[in-house]
């Protein structure tokens, strides 16, 4: 019995994830390197919290989050020009090159004086690196979010770039 539940329960999960990646008009792109934490798969989010309720995927690494001190990771991707939102990050602070890819590179800097935000604000409150890899006859181009929480800004680096 408990073999039949756990195929059912496999299968079911197969069915799950195979729909995910069909009903998805862009193409997903997964880190080699999540920072220490397990990396399974994308799930598919909550389409109910977007404006537009378009697809997006995310993946969580820690429990580390802007309200507590825990380490963590996430990532999320969409489509591009969907799922409009509000930035958490408030400050861009750099631009760095991704995997060939223009990205910006944003820090929580609530509280912080003016012009003495950086890296160090990354690891106190956050950070987020974002860009778009673009897409072809079929796919939309997909933006890319990785952010960080209570990880310094090579960690969030590291985790953005091992993103293929």
């Amino acid at each position: 019995m408990k073999i039949k539940t756990l195929l059912v329960v496999f299968l079911v999960g197969l069915s799950f994830a195979s729909s995910a990646s069909a009903s998805t008009n862009f193409k997903t792109y997964a880190p080699k390197y999540f920072a220490g934490f397990t990396f399974t798969h994308f799930t598919p989010g909550d389409n109910s919290s977007c404006s537009d309720h378009a697809p997006r995927v995310s993946a969580f690494g820690g429990t580390g989050n802007l309200h507590n001190s825990s380490p963590g990771i996430s990532i999320f991707e969409k489509a591009q020009g969907t799922c409009p939102s509000a930035p958490e990050f408030n400050t861009k602070i750099s631009t760095q090159i991704v995997n060939g890819h223009t990205a910006q590179v944003w820090s929580n800097c609530a509280g912080v004086a003016a012009g003495k935000c950086g890296a160090t604000q990354v690891k106190a409150n956050g950070g987020l690196v974002t860009w778009i890899i673009p897409g072809s006859k079929s796919m939309k181009a997909t933006v890319v979010n990785v952010a960080s929480y209570n990880l310094s800004l090579d960690t969030l680096l590291l985790v953005a770039r091992s993103i293929r």
